[in-house]
């Protein structure tokens, strides 16, 4: 306990602080007929190197994984997603950017090891960490799954928002790169726009994706002309200061020629983002970087090419507002194109209170039946019926979404109680 004093009145006040975070877990696979959900709690770790910490730690974690498309992705991430949390506030990494960072790490390594058929599986993401050192809770999360907090008697804190297709936000995003939403669905099959996992949205490889690559190129190849010729001309420059002239000229006869819109696209989808670099600041334009001195001129009537065929594009589809359009496509880098679903999570930050007593992280499951001021309610009924027992509580709660409010999903549940001393 610490004792603090307001200057202004000269009064010596004590103030509690949070001690512990105890916790309850719960999941059912509902009317499912397999489970694809996964649930991951580390309930104080140690920070190791705090002196080139971004936080001093100990340290709360609570993630909800909610797989579609199979289990193999929210598997993975359960068992990952934690472990490079605390690496990178380790390694001194702020926090906000540690938890982008570790999701989009997670997305990568998953498909690194995932099998093909694996790599079509899916799984949405909400996860909190807390610092007890600064009494701060910060939720990251990508897809439907929520965190949401109970402050006083009934005040509902939701630091987040469902990354659904539908939303006007993400329907433009992936309009974008060259996608469509019709019936609230991506390419009208999946319903949420942020997951780890999913690469028939997001891997260029994906027949889906390879198909919009293909049509933005056949729609503007002297774009493409322009970024063959200046990746020739880096790999060229690469070459003459790395090997003798010799072998400069054995390299330059077997380097690939430039190639017309009509040749293998797959082999085109894995080379569009190593050829560009990010857009500029303070504007949507496709745009290319310069590697390397050699290709200046070339990148500088890139740009400006681009530009134009932006500003036409956004004039032919100035007047579009409805859920399936299908050409929008000029309004991201070039190397996002056709990456339609990302790992990139929304980071939110609260400065926790004595009044702040519960915490829920789960799937959708739970909030397609219950909003979050409701399901906050029904856990504090419930621990009051079990005389406080976590476990049965948040199992009850479930129990409750599936059979009292018709969830057909699977339902898991974290909930959590701020202990303050």
């Amino acid at each position: 306990m610490s004792t603090t004093t307001d200057t202004n009145t000269n009064n010596t006040e004590t103030k509690k602080r949070l001690t512990r975070i105890e916790t309850g877990h719960a999941s059912e696979v509902g009317m499912r007929p397999t489970m694809e959900d996964e649930v991951r709690v580390v309930e104080r770790h140690e920070v190791a190197n705090a002196g080139s910490s971004s936080l001093k730690g100990p340290l709360f974690f609570a993630g909800v994984y909610d797989g579609h498309a199979g289990d193999a992705a929210a598997k993975f991430t359960g068992k990952r997603l934690h472990e490079v949390v605390f690496e990178l506030v380790e390694e001194g990494v702020e926090v906000e950017q540690a938890l982008v960072q570790a999701f989009e790490r997670t997305d990568e390594e998953f498909f690194a090891q995932a099998s093909e058929m694996e790599k079509t599986a899916g799984s949405t993401v909400a996860v909190a960490l807390v610092d007890f050192a600064s009494q701060t809770l910060w939720t990251a999360h990508a897809g439907d799954a929520r965190v949401t907090v109970r402050r006083g008697e009934s005040e509902t804190l939701s630091p987040t928002k469902d990354h659904k297709a539908s939303s006007e936000a993400e329907r433009r995003r992936i309009m974008d790169r060259g996608g469509f939403v019709v019936f609230g669905r991506v390419m009208g099959e999946l319903a949420i726009a942020r997951a780890i996992g999913d690469g028939e949205f997001k891997l260029p490889s994906s027949e889906i994706v390879k198909e919009i690559i293909k049509s933005h190129r056949e729609e503007n190849p002297e774009m493409y002309k322009q970024l063959k010729a200046k990746e020739d001309n880096d790999t060229s420059a690469s070459a003459s200061a790395a090997e003798s002239k010799s072998d400069q000229d054995d390299a330059a006869a077997a380097a690939p020629q430039q190639q017309d819109h009509t040749e293998d696209e797959e082999e085109e989808a894995a080379g569009v983002a190593a050829t560009l670099g990010p857009a500029p600041s303070g504007a949507a334009t496709v745009t290319a970087a310069s590697s390397t001195s050699t290709a200046a001129d070339t990148t500088e009537q890139t740009s400006e090419q681009n530009k134009n065929v932006d500003a036409d594009e956004a004039k032919k589809s100035s007047g579009g507002g409805g859920g399936g359009e299908s050409k929008h496509k000029l309004n991201a880098r070039l190397e996002d194109i056709g990456k339609l679903v990302i790992a990139t999570p929304d980071v939110s930050k609260i400065q926790l209170q004595e009044q702040d007593s519960l915490m829920i992280v789960a799937c959708d499951g739970l909030f397609d039946v219950l909003s979050n001021d409701d399901a906050l309610s029904a856990l504090s009924m419930h621990l009051a019926a079990t005389s406080g027992d976590l476990n049965q509580a948040t199992a009850q709660l479930v129990r409750d979404a599936i059979d009292k409010h018709g969830s057909r999903d699977n339902v898991s549940v974290v909930a959590a109680r701020f202990v303050w001393e």
